[in-house]
């Protein structure tokens, strides 16, 4: 199990060693800070933080505006804090609640009490943690679901219509019984518009029945380099189609990550299948990720293809979007919107950079609690 990581922040040396005593017989690690500008250093750099202990009146930066800062990072902003102080006024005890402090401890503390203090507050924390991850979970599956079903019924409407197109022309032909080829070249045409309505609906009908269960992004760690592996071998014959090898470049063999295996794989792919499409032939499509100091994960795809101008995915990534020249253009299936759904379940984004003639970048990014390297687990 990992143990609780803990940042003190005390101006009183003392204070911060009887802290550092206690916490460490609870089975905690614990790190210090003089004020609450080294506070909020260690906070930052550190990607995994379970708890913060603030005293009120320290030196350069006051526990007021270090509780300030933490509310408003996207990884603090859930933290539970705990405000130390000997200060017993009641606007200061107002004060502190009001920019975000947890709860409230005064100094002398009652040390006999401080263990069931703290053991209550990270069971209270671990509840509301799993309770805001049942909405998300809820919220990703309703847009998740959202855009499978648009974009399939989307995909058979523009086939439907391709098909009347089609028989109109062919009926056409025949009436005027003068080109047979012409006829049976439209037949063609017309058995492939068909396989590619047949293909848009198996593809909707095989995601909703994955998505009928419950969305899980959480319970499930696995190995990166094997996620990214298969999304590779998911595109592997459009590769040789379009005769534009995938490589993975650069993956860091010790990360972890909890997530929607078959989800996020998916994601991938559809980036991938999309950087073929776009390719010449003979181009080359790259594969990387990267961790970064704060724990941060980026899976980026490059391709060589012509690009587009800023605004073309802009566009592309919104629900609203008339998925007619995607489908022409693009990868089959449901679409960049989907991709972008999958990575919010996830708590991430996609981000899409490109300009003419540079090719395109296609950027996942996945945040530092989902993301653990190999001797994190030894730690």
């Amino acid at each position: 199990m990992d143990r609780t990581q803990v940042v003190v922040a005390d101006d009183d040396p003392i204070i911060r060693q009887l802290f550092k005593s206690k916490l460490t017989q609870m089975g905690c690690d614990v790190q210090s800070a003089e004020d609450g500008g080294a506070a909020w250093k260690l906070l930052r750099n550190n990607k995994h933080v379970d708890l913060a202990i603030v005293d009120l009146d320290m030196p350069n930066v006051d526990g007021f505006s270090l509780i300030q800062c933490a509310r408003g990072h996207p990884r603090t902003k859930h933290l539970p804090i705990i405000v130390v102080t000997s200060r017993t006024d009641a606007k200061a005890i107002q004060d502190a609640f009001s920019v975000g402090a947890t709860s409230f401890l005064t100094k002398p503390l009652h040390w006999s009490t401080f263990n069931s203090h703290i053991e209550y507050l990270m069971r209270l924390t671990h509840a509301a943690h799993q309770a805001r991850n049942q909405v998300q979970r809820a919220e990703a599956a309703v847009r998740i679901k959202d855009v499978v079903l648009r974009r399939t019924l989307e995909a058979g409407a523009r086939g439907t219509e391709q098909i009347q197109e089609i028989l109109h022309r062919l009926a056409s032909t025949i009436r005027s019984g003068t080109d047979v080829e012409s006829a049976f070249g439209i037949i063609d045409e017309l058995e492939k518009e068909t396989l590619l309505i047949q293909n848009s609906l198996v593809q909707g009908q095989s995601m909703s029945k994955a998505l009928c269960s419950r969305v899980n992004v959480d319970d499930v760690r696995v190995p990166l380099m094997n996620l990214l592996a298969n999304a590779q071998i998911r595109v592997q014959q459009r590769s040789r189609q379009h005769n534009v090898p995938v490589s993975i470049v650069r993956v860091p063999e010790d990360a972890y990550i909890a997530c929607d295996p078959d989800g996020l794989s998916l994601a991938v792919s559809h980036l991938l299948d999309n950087a073929v499409r776009f390719s010449p032939q003979g181009g080359t499509v790259t594969l990387e990720a990267d961790v970064h100091p704060d724990g941060m994960l980026t899976i980026v795809i490059n391709d060589d293809g012509p690009g587009m101008e800023p605004d073309f995915y802009a566009a592309r990534l919104l629900p609203t979007f008339d998925a007619e020249f995607e489908e022409q253009n693009c990868s089959e299936g449901v679409g960049l919107p989907l991709v972008k759904a999958i990575a919010e379940a996830h708590g991430g984004v996609l981000e899409i950079r490109s300009m003419p003639e540079q090719g395109t970048s296609a950027m996942l990014v996945v945040p530092a609690d989902r993301v653990r390297l190999e001797h994190d687990f030894a730690a």
